[in-house]
């Protein structure tokens, strides 16, 4: 399910959605330099994060399978299943492109 309205049961789903739509999209339209420099450090506190919890965020602990988040994401939005090690190389590219935008823009200011 992509879009998820706020229950007590799909919270974390939701706010798990708005981190993802921060991670992708937090820097993409911002020219202010503090924006910026917010959205690269919270994408490389993302990845340190994933490379000290065994490639697992923290807010799928409980509603997650264990294909993780991004499986499920993809799975909800093509119907493909794909594998952890995918699902992985999926999350991390959705956290290392935006974040090397970022630091482009940043660079340009």
């Amino acid at each position: 399910m992509l879009l998820v309205f706020p229950n007590k049961k799909n919270t974390g789903i939701m706010l798990h959605q708005l981190v993802t739509a921060y991670i992708v999209f937090g820097g993409l339209f911002a020219t202010d330099r503090a924006w910026l420099r917010a959205h690269l450090a919270f994408n490389i506190a993302t990845i340190i994060h994933w490379l000290t919890n065994d490639n697992r965020c923290f807010l799928s602990g409980e509603y997650e399978d264990d294909a993780g988040y991004t499986a499920g994401l993809v799975r909800s939005l093509t119907g493909m299943t794909v594998s952890n090690a995918t699902g992985d190389a999926v999350s991390y590219a959705f956290v290392i492109v935006p974040a090397m935008v970022t630091a482009w823009k940043l660079s340009r200011i």
